[in-house]
């Protein structure tokens, strides 16, 4: 139980043995099969079960389809049971996630586990060239938007560095606004010289290094900007949205590492 003790949760599986063995004997017949979830009571007797979880690795992929494969997989774990005449019953078999949802209806089994589009994000969806069309399957809108708000504003002149190791420097006369916020409050660091925030309305380029605290934006653009404006890093500004997945998707990371890195020093703001 100490090494339990360090883990945030676990679970304590009463499985009998020979089904076990049965299991990891069967999982090499499901590519994308890695954990398998039961519950049940005295493993000497009857018990019942509770469900059976598969979990994708490759549901994003729209122009797989499966479907043969799918119910083979469902009938063959409902078959695993009875054939080793342990009086279980599979219950309920659940495949898909959140892409799956979307983009394979054949893998909805009994029932499904919505991740990510619970919040109003689309999982990545591959190949590229099909994201578009899959997620017009399913409409979203995010619940979450990260915001900060422009603490200063500098004029620069062009060829003059921007931030640390002056890794952005302007080909013209600029106006950069610096955000109170930096990837201590969880703006990525990888977005420096890479993404952009909205600033009303229309989008301002991140430029140089992004630093704990602040972040640069050039602003040049945009009309009318002021000290005190709302930045907003991802999520919805009146009518306009830049989606955490697509910021995410361009630097190369799951939307989920956006997500989770807005840190504890950011303010929650809930609205009905």
């Amino acid at each position: 139980m100490k090494a339990l003790s360090r883990c945030r949760c676990w679970v304590k599986l009463l499985v009998p043995g020979s089904l076990l063995i049965a299991f990891e004997a069967a999982s090499a017949d499901y590519e994308y099969l890695f954990h398998t979830t039961f519950s049940g009571s005295n493993p000497a007797g009857p018990a019942p079960w509770v469900d059976v979880l598969f979990h994708s690795t490759n549901a994003g992929l729209v122009t797989l389809t499966i479907s043969n494969a799918a119910l083979s997989r469902s009938e063959y774990v409902s078959g695993l049971y009875l054939n080793l005449n342990t009086n279980l019953d599979p219950g309920l078999i659940h495949l898909a996630n959140s892409a799956a949802i979307v983009s394979r209806p054949e893998t909805w089994a009994d029932m499904v586990r919505p991740g990510a589009i619970l919040y109003g994000y689309h999982p990545g969806y591959d190949p590229a060239e099909r994201r578009d069309e899959a997620e017009k399957v399913l409409p979203l809108k995010p619940v979450m938007s990260l915001r900060t708000k422009i603490i200063n504003l500098r004029r620069i002149p062009a060829g003059e560095g921007v931030g640390y190791d002056a890794t952005f420097v302007p080909e013209r006369p600029s106006l950069i606004g610096v955000l109170a916020a930096g990837y201590g409050d969880g703006i990525h660091r990888s977005l420096g010289n890479r993404g952009s925030v909205l600033v009303r309305g229309k989008l301002a380029p991140i430029v140089g290094i992004i630093s704990m605290d602040v972040t640069m934006i050039d602003v040049t653009d945009i009309e009318d900007v002021a000290v005190g404006d709302v930045a907003t890093i991802y999520g919805s500004d009146g009518d306009h949205v830049l989606l955490a997945n697509r910021v995410a998707r361009s630097i190369g990371t799951a939307t989920s590492d956006l997500l989770c890195a807005v840190s504890q020093r950011v303010e929650r703001v809930y609205a009905r």
